[in-house]
């Protein structure tokens, strides 16, 4: 073999055992760094940890987020702004505008060592070699508190444009009418000066206040009159508080095209007085606490016959609406009132009307009560919401007098259109339903009702109208309303 053959083979031996050892010493570096991962402190910051300059590695996320506090405290003690305008110096003391969340900040920081298992190893060697070192300082959180250090330094007397104000005394809106003044203080320009300052934590380098040519923003009326705006209010009761007393409550207003054209022609720095109009309630509580349930608005009884069962079910549906309150502008929903029949709730089968016929059903009966107070409601003069009559005319009322209900399908409802409360009383005794409704009267006024056969005697279906007639004190007729066509199977 040649020399320079000899030479290669000995190259190549000793290329395979660079080769070999390599392979024999990867096994023992990945345990070692296995071995690094798991001995990684998952609880503490990891070394060369700097944050605004603080050391922080050991610590665990309170001690961290104490060191932080302390810092930023310190930091707000010389957080003081020098700031220049027309000649004039002017220092503001920003502290109580700073802020800093330093236990998210701390939270955050820990976080770093508490990655994947196999990423624990690498960070604690990034943190060794490297180190890691941010700067995250206090920030302007409360820009109001700043505003007011701006006005406590003196700053705005120097000559700043002022914006119309409005206060309200004495019945009156007055109206403090602006003044622009030329190369006044930009006042939202600072803040944003000062906010990109404090975020350097620069407070050495005095800040040029920021000038601008004042302009006087024109008054919005509309959003005035709606921050002003208060409709009266009928003292009423709360039906969600056991029907305690509310107290009513004044209107307020005033008059836009008045408060408009004083505005429009008022000079700068004037003060404009507009007059309030008060208009008071129909319905004081005092009103409400003398009158309540003072009246018997309106009464009808009808005879109950039929089986026991439906007797049971007449009473228990005259129980639900007896001691009823509605509140003025509330709606009285006789299927929510007395709920649905059911065994389970006590209503017994008897005779009820379905498509024509006489069937039995639970709660057969019950729309005696429900006709009963239809009636009691048409003579109190109250708005009818929902009526429906029977496919039979009804024994116990008039044609076109009655009131259909069937749960989920039919209801009858109306609304307590008067100023003050309603109350339904009613009760079952003997052979005799009787229901009343009690509230206030506001004038003297009546109601009559009337019905009216439109069909013929000889026609299949029977058809009546029915009339609500209103008279007032003196017998004179105000109106007369339909009140619906009623249509039945002969």
């Amino acid at each position: 073999m040649s020399q320079k053959g000899a030479r290669g083979v000995a190259g190549k031996r000793r290329k395979k055992q660079k080769k070999r050892k390599i392979w024999a010493v990867l096994p023992i570096l990945a345990a070692l760094y296995v071995l690094l991962c798991a001995v990684a402190d998952t609880e503490h910051i990891l070394p060369n940890t700097r944050i605004n300059g603080l050391q922080l590695q050991g610590m665990d996320e309170r001690e961290a987020a104490d060191a932080l506090e302390a810092d930023m405290e310190a930091r707000r003690r010389n957080a003081v702004f020098t700031v220049t305008a027309a000649g004039h110096t002017y220092q503001i003391v920003a502290a109580d505008a700073l802020g800093l969340d330093c236990d998210a900040l701390a939270e955050q920081t820990v976080r770093r060592s508490q990655t994947s298992f196999l990423m624990r190893g690498f960070w604690l060697l990034h943190s060794w070699l490297v180190g890691y070192e941010t700067e995250q300082l206090p920030e302007v959180k409360d820009e109001g508190v700043l505003r007011a250090a701006i006005e406590a330094s003196g700053l705005l007397r120097a000559g700043t444009t002022t914006q119309t104000e409005y206060t309200i005394g004495e019945g009156k809106l007055f109206f403090h009418m602006g003044t622009a003044v030329l190369d006044s203080p930009d006042v939202q320009a600072l803040l944003a000066a000062m906010a990109e300052a404090a975020g350097r934590g620069d407070y050495r380098t005095p800040i040029e206040c920021p000038l601008t040519d004042g302009v006087v923003a024109p008054v919005d009326l509309d959003a005035v009159y709606q921050e002003l705006y208060r409709e009266p209010r009928n003292a009423t009761l709360d039906p969600e508080n056991n029907y305690n007393y509310v107290d009513s409550i004044t209107g307020v207003s005033f008059d836009m095209e008045s408060a408009r054209h004083l505005l429009e022609t008022a000079a700068e720095g004037s003060t404009v007085e507009v007059d309030l109009i008060y208009t008071e309630p129909a319905v004081t509580l005092r009103d409400l606490e003398e009158n309540l349930f003072a009246h018997r608005l309106a009464s009808y009884t009808t005879r109950v016959r039929g089986s026991e069962n439906r007797r049971i079910n007449v009473g228990l549906a005259t129980d639900k609406c007896d001691g009823r309150i509605l509140v003025s502008g509330e709606e009285f929903s006789f299927n929510q009132t007395v709920g649905e029949q059911t065994a389970e709730r006590g209503f017994e089968i008897a005779a009820g009307v379905l498509n024509g016929k006489v069937v039995p059903a639970y709660g057969g009966g019950i729309c005696q009560v429900s006709s009963t107070l239809y009636l009691a409601a048409l003579y109190a003069n109250l708005e009818i919401v929902e009526r429906g009559n029977h496919d039979l005319v009804s024994s116990y009322v008039p044609a076109g007098l009655d009131a259909a209900v069937a749960w989920g399908d039919l209801d009858f409802r109306f609304v307590n259109n008067r100023e003050y409360p309603l109350r339904i009383n009613a009760w079952y005794e003997g052979d005799y339903l009787t229901v009343e409704i009690w509230g206030t009267k506001t004038d003297d006024t009546y109601v009559e009702l009337e019905t009216e056969t439109v069909s013929g005697e000889n026609d299949d279906l029977l058809v009546v109208d029915t009339y609500r007639k209103v008279f007032d004190g003196n017998g004179e007729q105000l109106f007369v309303q339909m009140e619906g066509e009623s249509v039945y199977m002969r």
